[in-house]
Formats: structure tokens, C-alpha cells, sequence
């Protein structure tokens, strides 16, 4: 018995004993590799829970060396809350109509019909591992666990409106180029030079990293787009990639560290997070 003292009163504190849970089921767990290399976890943060039933992407891209998805998801563009004046301006961005000019009126090219934006596409960022993440699934009471490769987040990607800003700019260029067919011009831009002052190593640590940051953006921009096919949950194929969840041949894993080290290991990662 523990005793605590106070100046008016003594307080007695029996000692809890705390006795072992009891085992209530044992599960048999096994890892599947079969989609080692192709499950991911996407999040969509701005995004209802509800997203993707009956109403999924039209098309989706990956370009797998970067690990870039792409979603096209669809709009409803006769819902009473479509702004289609709105859609019409930025209608330009989604497809690869020229931007009419003054020009094309004079040489007597009719005006196509203004398309809407129709879809909106999703472009995803990669979230740092912070710990190793599974996709697990019960049968016949055994649990069967699948890595997954990694989460990404989808936003709204806003290609469209750099894609309109060309166009304008390539329209205008042509109008200036014909207006100045005898006269050529030179545009001399100012540009403003911050001086910095930093020593050596960080000179050559922050150019290495420029330099690894660009050339890791140009090799994910040369990197080709790969289509990718969507399937509902409920479809058939959905149910056959379900399928490979679970390990047709099973093998006994080989545990190559003792309670001890395994515990100590676990601890190391707790203190590092």
C-alpha cells in the first residue's frame, strides 16, 4: 500500500494490479505481393466523400518513372449552377482551336462555335511516406495484406488558363507580324538583379539543388503520358483486380530480428517522428 500526505488528512492508494486481456480470436495474416507495384492511395482533399461514384474520370494518365496521375473529370455544363459565359471564355483552354484575331476576319475565316469547358482535370502531388501503408482484405478468417506504393493528392490543375495566355499571345504576335512586315522590332526587357551574398558552400548547395530540382521537373515533363483506363468499384474488373488481394501460394516468413531488436527498432522510429 501507497501512502500520500497531505497537512490535514492521510490518503490511502491501493496498488492496482493489472492482469493480461484476454485472447479473444486469432487471425492468420499474409502478405501478397501481387500489386506491390501498382496499388496507390489517392486523396482527394477538396473533394466530397461521395467522389468518383457514377460520376468518375473520363479519362485518366500516369507517367510512371515520375509517379503524375491525371483526371478528367466531367462537368455538367446544363446544371442550372454552369456559368456558361464563364464556360465559354474558358472553353479555349481545353482544346486546340486557334485564338480568332481581326486577321482571320479580314481573309474571310468563319469563326468555329465556341466550345465550353466540359471538364476539369485533376493533377496529383506526391505526399512523403511517413510510414509504410497496407491495403488489408478478410477471407475465411485470414487477413491478407498488400503494400501499397504510395498516396498521392489530386487538385484542380490550372493548365487550361496558361494554355488560353498562349493562345492570345501567339494571336497577337501574328497581328503585330503582319502589321510590321517591313519594320522589325526589337523588345528590350528590363530585368531586376537581386544581390546576394553567401558564402562558397551555400553557392554550390543551393545550385546543386536548382540544378537537381530542374532537372527532375524537365525529365517529368519529357516524360510521355501513358492512358490508364477507369473501372467503377462495382465493375467486373474492379472485382478481378480485387482478386489478386489475396495469395495463391502461401509461404512461411522468415523473421530475421528477435523480439528485442524488432521492439528497439520500433522505438528508434517512434523517437524520430
Amino acid at each position: 500500500m501507497s501512502q500520500i500526505k497531505t497537512e490535514d488528512m492521510e490518503v490511502e492508494n491501493p496498488t492496482v494490479e493489472m492482469e493480461e486481456d484476454e485472447i479473444v480470436q486469432e487471425i492468420d495474416v499474409y502478405l501478397s505481393q501481387q500489386l506491390a507495384q501498382h496499388l496507390y492511395l489517392f486523396q482527394y482533399p477538396i473533394r466530397t466523400h461521395n467522389f468518383g461514384k457514377n460520376t468518375g474520370p473520363t479519362q485518366a494518365r500516369i507517367k510512371p518513372k515520375s509517379q503524375i496521375f491525371e483526371l478528367d473529370i466531367p462537368l455538367e455544363t446544363n446544371a442550372p449552377t454552369y456559368n456558361r459565359e464563364k464556360g465559354e471564355e474558358l472553353g479555349l483552354g481545353v482544346n486546340d482551336d486557334p485564338f480568332k484575331t481581326i486577321l482571320d476576319e479580314k481573309m474571310g475565316t468563319k469563326q468555329t462555335k465556341t466550345s465550353l469547358m466540359n471538364k476539369q482535370t485533376l493533377s496529383s502531388s506526391f505526399v512523403p511516406a511517413q510510414t509504410n501503408y497496407m491495403v488489408g482484405a478478410f477471407r475465411n478468417g485470414a487477413l491478407y495484406m498488400s503494400p501499397v506504393r504510395g498516396a498521392v493528392q489530386f487538385r484542380p490543375s490550372l493548365k487550361y488558363l496558361d494554355k488560353i495566355d498562349e493562345k492570345i499571345k501567339a494571336a497577337n504576335k501574328k497581328v503585330i507580324d503582319e502589321e510590321n512586315k517591313e519594320v522589325q522590332t526589337e523588345e528590350v526587357r528590363a530585368k531586376a538583379i537581386q544581390v546576394q551574398v553567401r558564402n562558397a558552400d551555400s553557392n554550390q548547395t543551393a545550385a546543386l539543388r536548382k540544378s537537381t530540382l530542374v532537372q527532375l521537373q524537365r525529365q517529368a515533363e519529357e516524360e510521355p503520358w501513358i492512358r490508364l483506363q477507369y473501372f467503377d468499384e462495382e465493375s467486373n474488373e474492379a472485382y478481378y483486380i480485387y482478386e489478386k488481394m489475396f495469395s495463391g501460394k502461401k509461404e512461411p516468413l522468415v523473421c530475421k530480428t528477435t523480439a528485442g531488436e524488432f521492439i528497439d527498432r520500433i522505438s528508434a522510429f517512434n523517437t524520430q517522428l
